[in-house]
């Protein structure tokens, strides 16, 4: 017979042994696609400066803009749409159109922020943000003709290009699913040279004069807004029709699209650990 008091040794050696063996053990990772439903941005509009953790990012870099909104829907971070309306008249009524045409920019979690910056080369500069000339995307020959563009007399043309080029990246920036159709159509009536039209407002501001040309066309193009004015005042006519003209526009920026049931797929990483027990 074995007295229990001298097992005692061998079992705890066993035991350590049995540690010791599962610390040498191997593991690697797999990365493999799962299917999950998409996460919602979380947006609402404020009038406010930004929170504290929070930037303050204006309308005209779109693809800043866009990686924000991308990674902030990721992690479930909040995004602040900034109106100029909601900051002068106070909180206004969702329904209606004002609610949604004095957009200014977006408030972004800082850390969001400053992560899209560095990897799309921008940098603040005396309070404005410039792209890094490392990640300029025009080629030598480009750079070349804007030198010495004075000289050939392109300066007209080039400012004409630069112009709408500028328009047309705001309209995008503020209705990403606007047809483009509609864009050109925009552009080409409300920046018509040598007219009164929103798009030759010097004391608008370019997003407030993209907004206001969207909203017009809209109300010429898809409602019966044009055939009312034949009828009862500008003002009835407006009134009439401003819910399907608030149907449209919501549709333009695309955030209905929260409404929706999508999914997306993603890489999840798996640890596996060989183990023959």
């Amino acid at each position: 017979m074995v007295r229990a008091g001298s097992r005692a040794p061998s079992v705890g050696q066993s035991a350590a042994a049995k540690i010791r063996d599962r610390r040498k053990k191997t593991y690697k990772v797999q990365l493999e696609h799962v299917r999950t439903k998409k996460k919602k941005l979380k947006l609402h509009v404020c009038s406010a400066r930004p929170k504290e953790g929070y930037t303050f990012l204006p309308v005209g870099y779109a693809d800043l803009a866009e990686r924000c909104k991308e990674k902030s829907r990721q992690l479930g971070v909040d995004v602040a749409v900034v109106s100029a309306g909601t900051r002068r008249n106070g909180p206004t009524d969702p329904q209606k159109l004002t609610h949604h045409v004095h957009r200014v920019g977006y408030h972004f979690r800082s850390d969001i922020f400053d992560q899209a910056c560095n990897f799309l080369g921008y940098r603040e500069v005396n309070g404005k943000l410039i792209r890094d000339t490392g990640f300029d995307t025009t080629s030598r020959f480009e750079r070349t003709i804007a030198r010495f563009a004075p000289r050939l007399e392109l300066n007209a043309n080039n400012r004409s290009t630069e112009q709408s080029t500028k328009v047309k990246e705001y309209i995008r920036e503020l209705f990403p699913k606007i047809p483009e159709e509609d864009l050109e159509e925009i552009y080409k009536r409300a920046w018509e040279q040598g007219t009164t039209t929103v798009g030759n407002a010097s004391d608008l501001s370019l997003s407030r004069q993209v907004q206001l040309a969207t909203i017009a066309r809209i109300r010429h193009t898809y409602t019966d807004y044009d055939k009312l004015l034949k009828l009862v005042s500008w003002k009835e006519a407006r009134q009439i029709v401003e819910p399907m003209s608030l149907t449209k526009l919501i549709e333009w920026r695309g955030e209905n699209d929260n409404d929706t049931e999508d999914f997306e797929d993603i890489l999840r990483e798996t640890i596996v650990i060989d183990d023959d027990d």
